[in-house]
């Protein structure tokens, strides 16, 4: 991907965190556009709260965190 197709590239691309499919989706022809790899920047945490008492989940929070 070059500067000036980068914008053009960006808006097609498919944003995918950990867990997702990608081998089934591209067999599938679901995904067909460039992806863009997701990775957790250290030190974010799975799970914040508010002083509301509002959750944030992250998208790399597994269902054992959140369960537990």
């Amino acid at each position: 991907m070059n500067s000036t197709s980068a914008p053009a590239e960006a808006q097609r691309a498919e944003f995918r965190a950990a867990g997702t499919d990608v081998s089934e989706r591209r067999r599938s022809g679901v995904s067909r556009g460039p992806l863009v790899d997701l990775v957790r920047p250290s030190g974010t945490p799975d799970i914040a709260w508010d002083a509301s008492g509002a959750a944030r989940i992250s998208a790399f929070t597994s269902i054992a965190a959140m369960a537990g």
